[in-house]
């Protein structure tokens, strides 16, 4: 299963250099994250790593099921990225116009039974197939 990104909107300002030899402006403002459950640790991590290298910009992460979220989105909520655990959830948003640029994969998962230590299996952990 592929997990996709879209960025729905330029929400920082930006870095601009304002021509050539100027220097780039600071950051600021607030980026909000839309993003599949799965998600919710990796990207508190790189949420709270982009708002340290970058001061001025506040990051607020909202998590739920993709289906969900592309729902929300559909109805005017507002964000800057949308995280999507599915194709079709990402699709919608796409079609509706909401997205700038081309969403990409940016990482993949599979599903995994974790099993008691005297069942049958051994205590390992037997991976579904896709």
């Amino acid at each position: 299963m592929g997990l996709a990104v879209a960025a729905l909107l330029a929400a920082c300002g930006g870095a601009s250099t304002g021509g050539s030899g100027a220097t780039p402006r600071p950051l600021s403002g607030t980026v909000t994250v839309l993003a599949a459950a799965s998600l919710t640790d990796a990207l508190a991590v790189i949420g709270r790593g982009f708002a340290g290298a970058h001061p001025g910009v506040r990051v607020t992460l909202g998590y739920g099921g993709s289906s969900t979220l592309a729902a929300q989105l559909l109805q005017g909520a507002d964000a800057d990225v949308f995280a999507s655990a599915d194709q079709p959830s990402m699709d919608r948003v796409v079609q509706a116009g909401l997205v700038a640029g081309t969403p990409r994969v940016f990482a993949h998962n599979r599903l995994a039974i974790a099993v008691a230590p005297g069942n049958p299996d051994h205590g390992g952990a037997a991976l579904l197939r896709e």
